[in-house]
């Protein structure tokens, strides 16, 4: 019985006059959740601490000859966690036929918002296939397929990957084996041998959900496993991570097998993991069941890096909280400035050759009268621009809230009741204040002038206000 199996591959490798030999190509493992990049190169460097890892799987417990694979990775992340990158490599035997491979990934890491992040991953390996001439029984003592050592054959081999990472939520796709190359072992007229490696395809999604704040981490995901001419495998299931602990995870595989995870953290640094999977279909309860181990060593205490992490997310919530003018603040108030600034240096290009001061020469028979000079007292506030007095109509209670002018700002908020505390706080100084609405970016300004033109303005930001407000001005411009 246990040479059966092995004549029969024999038959299919050997006697039939051209042969294309289909296996289990792309390793299977039970404990991918803690090494996803051996499947999407796009996953690499996604822990906070580089790791080694070690994994060795024992399918169909019950079969001689049955697959059994030894894979030994290690991931880690640039310093400015922009890059990541992974090698790994594996040896997988499946009875007469036996693969060596070793790979190294590249991710780069495409930043957009707080939490939100598209990963592209690009892996590059070298592949040995071979056939063990050893363990084939044949009947015909020199058939060529036996005599013409058809043992180990090498090829270039490619992956890609792409992963998306929007915040709890994670779903990547990847394509091993890009090139589909074939490995062509004999090829005389009485017998040609072709292992045809054929492109593969994997999608992966999964969701974070805290459980009692960060004690616990809950993760259901799927995967779909799926190639040419093969029948797609889909895993659901979901995985329990307990930082202090271990964790704890349940798969069911299509027409496969339920496949159950236990882990024990040893140390901060030192993970095991244990995944059995229980056959459940006609075929492979006849085979037995599957046995997988993995050794994780973590080059620094990932659970410290984490709880610092959380430790500054909660700072960061309960400022924001004390303070509705933080970060989101700031950033939406220099996008604002810069905006005005644009618009002040295109307004004064357009304007400077008409208000550009021509040389005239006075004309002596043409004596001063009052009614050239500033106006009266009544109408002036004390305040000058540009050496002429400014007139109370042109105080900001005096003028009709975000009507087309020249606007002095003391502030931009992107809520009215700081706008409201600014002005309240501008008045107890001495100054007549109030702010307006722009419809167009759903902004507050603070202002405390409005000009006809926008030298005037520009000469009150400039003095600022005859040196009595000691800090930042700027112009508003409403068309």
């Amino acid at each position: 019985m246990k040479r059966l199996s092995i004549f029969l591959m024999v038959k299919i490798c050997c006697l039939i006059p051209y042969t294309a030999l289909k296996a289990q190509q792309v390793p299977l493992y039970s404990n991918y959740f803690f090494a996803p990049y051996v499947y999407n190169p796009a996953m690499s460097g996604l822990t906070s601490t580089p790791e080694l890892s070690a994994i060795f799987r024992r399918q169909w417990t019950g079969f001689d000859g049955a697959p059994q694979t030894a894979a030994l990775a290690f991931n880690g992340q640039s310093a400015s966690n922009k890059v990541g990158y992974s090698v790994y490599a594996y040896n997988d035997q499946a009875s007469l036929l036996e693969r060596n491979a070793i790979y190294a990934n590249y991710a780069y890491k495409v930043q957009f918002g707080d939490r939100n992040f598209i990963d592209f991953g690009l892996g590059a390996g070298y592949l040995n296939q071979s056939i063990n001439v050893d363990l084939i029984r044949n009947r015909e003592r020199f058939d060529p397929a036996v005599f013409g050592q058809i043992n180990g054959r090498s090829i270039f081999d490619v992956n890609l990957g792409v992963n998306a990472r929007i915040n709890n939520l994670m779903v990547g796709v990847a394509v091993p084996q890009l090139f589909s190359t074939p490995v062509r072992f004999l090829d005389q007229p009485t017998a040609q041998v072709l292992f045809s490696t054929y492109r593969h395809y994997n999608v992966m999604a999964q969701y974070d959900i805290n459980v009692q704040g960060d004690r616990a981490l809950l993760s259901p995901l799927v995967m779909i496993r799926g190639a040419q001419d093969v029948p797609a495998m889909i895993d659901a299931g979901a995985m329990l991570r307990l930082p202090r602990y271990g964790h704890l995870g349940f798969m069911y595989r299509t027409d496969y097998a339920v496949t159950l995870n236990f882990g024990v953290n040893i140390t901060d640094q030192l993970m095991i993991g244990y995944a059995h999977d229980f056959s459940i279909s006609e075929f492979s309860r006849a085979m037995g069941n599957s046995n997988e181990i993995i050794l994780t060593w973590r080059f620094g205490s990932s659970s410290k890096m984490d709880r610092l992490e959380s430790e500054i997310k909660r700072l960061k919530q309960q400022q924001s909280k004390k303070d509705e003018n933080t970060e989101k603040a700031i950033k939406e108030k220099l996008e604002e400035v810069r905006e005005e600034i644009r618009r002040e240096y295109q307004r004064q290009a357009e304007q400077q050759p008409s208000q550009q001061p021509q040389p005239t020469t006075p004309d002596k028979s043409k004596p001063t009268t009052p009614a050239q000079q500033p106006a009266t007292p009544q109408q002036t506030t004390g305040y000058t621009s540009g050496g002429q007095p400014i007139q109370a109509s042109e105080l900001a209670s005096n003028v009709t809230p975000g009507s087309k002018g020249f606007y002095v700002v003391a502030g931009v908020f992107s809520s009215q009741a700081n706008a409201e505390r600014l002005v309240a706080d501008l008045r107890k100084r001495g100054f007549d204040a109030n702010f307006f609405q722009d419809t167009n970016n759903k902004m507050f300004y603070v202002y405390l002038f409005k000009f006809d033109n926008y030298n005037r303005a520009n000469q009150v930001r400039q003095n600022r206000i005859d040196g009595r407000y000691n800090d930042e001005l700027w112009i508003k411009i409403v068309d």
